[in-house]
């Protein structure tokens, strides 16, 4: 996918619900992002800089859609367990290579010493969809298992 896909994906979905949300003063619009957003990882030169462009326009949307009471919400994930197989290029000749240096990163850096799976990450994404998260807005959520930065 093209870099500037990440960002006009979020742009155009935003675009299309706000109205209605708008009308009912009430709505969610929630991203997902990665830890390259945010931290530099080797091959990720390419993605890493559109992720932080969808960050900071869900960041900006909460203040124009925020008195509509429309809420943006980010979240912000290592990688779920398992998923990671799934979504690189499988085309990719240095796909094992690339896959093993973000393994070692991920685990040298991670708090946990495992991702959020799958089912964590929706259970967050349902609870910061739900008006028990009412007051959350113009933030991005880590969903990093404590994935530091160093």
């Amino acid at each position: 996918m093209p870099l500037i896909d990440y960002t006009k994906a979020t742009f155009n979905t935003a675009t299309a619900v706000y109205p209605y949300m708008v009308k009912q003063h009430a709505g969610v619009i929630m991203g997902m992002t990665t830890v390259v957003s945010q931290m530099p990882l080797p091959y990720t030169a390419g993605f890493g800089p559109a992720w932080a462009a969808v960050e900071a326009m869900l960041r900006l949307l909460a203040a124009e859609l925020g008195p509509y009471g429309v809420r943006t919400v980010c979240l912000h994930s290592a990688g779920s367990e398992g998923a990671a197989d799934k979504t690189l290029a499988s085309s990719n000749p240095e796909l094992e290579k690339r896959a093993d240096l973000w393994g070692e990163r991920w685990m040298s850096r991670n708090l946990l010493g495992r991702g959020p799976t799958l089912e964590e990450v929706g259970n967050m994404a349902a609870f910061l969809a739900s008006d028990l998260a009412g007051a959350t807005t113009g933030t991005t959520v880590s969903l990093t298992a404590g994935m530091i930065n160093h």
